[in-house]
């Protein structure tokens, strides 16, 4: 899977002042809005999720191979704060805005998906079977999103073994944060982007979004 290589130029612009708020006072435990629901479910019940910086730092030792000082110092620098920031700005530049600025949602060749949201994986498979090839599929994904979490657990893993696996599409992964008081999404996203720069940007995307649901 791809997550750097297939990048657009943009004119980027800040993130709304709010997340770069949150981004920056994110010290301490927080209680966010959390979701359980099923594929397609627009109405899911909500739940409580906490979780912190250093509650990330603990997830990265579970990646085999990352260079945990590499890691911390990196996440602590807010080294790729712009980076995702311009992840966000490119989705609201392809029209994620107002009702459409949502997650996870998804462009195949340049063209949105619709309805977005976590479907299931015979959404995709009709969508991209009916695409001309090269075949590229973007998420625009917040880490603290609980659908953008079903999808990674009920639809990824399929779309992966068929499709991204055996080369028949590129994935790639954008930060998107449309809900400002998802506080733990900004730092999730620069670890995961931090982590990218040992090669493991898929093994932090996977740890955060299984280690917050334990």
């Amino acid at each position: 899977m791809e997550t750097e290589n297939v990048r657009p130029t943009w004119t980027y612009f800040l993130l709304p002042g709010a997340i770069v708020i949150a981004a920056v006072l994110f010290s301490g435990k927080i209680q966010i809005p959390g979701r359980t629901a099923q594929v397609g479910d627009s109405q899911p019940k909500t739940g409580t999720i906490q979780y912190t910086v250093e509650d990330i730092k603990d997830w990265a030792k579970t990646i085999k191979g990352l260079d945990q000082k590499a890691f911390n110092t990196c996440l602590d620098s807010g080294k790729y704060a712009e980076r995702v920031q311009q992840d966000h700005q490119s989705g609201e530049t392809l029209g994620m805005v107002g009702e459409r600025a949502g997650t996870p949602s998804f462009f195949l060749n340049g063209v949105l998906l619709e309805p977005q949201g976590a479907q299931p994986y015979e959404f995709f498979r009709q969508a991209i079977e009916q695409a001309s090839p090269p075949i590229e599929l973007v998420e625009y994904s917040d880490f603290q999103c609980p659908f953008c979490r079903l999808f990674f657990n009920e639809t990824l893993p399929a779309i992966k073994n068929e499709y991204i696996d055996t080369g028949k599409i590129t994935f790639v992964y954008r930060h998107f944060f449309p809900i400002p008081g998802h506080l733990a999404a900004v730092p999730s996203a620069q670890a995961a982007e931090c982590a990218r720069e040992q090669g493991k940007f898929w093994e932090m995307h996977d740890a955060i979004f299984t280690e917050q649901a334990k």
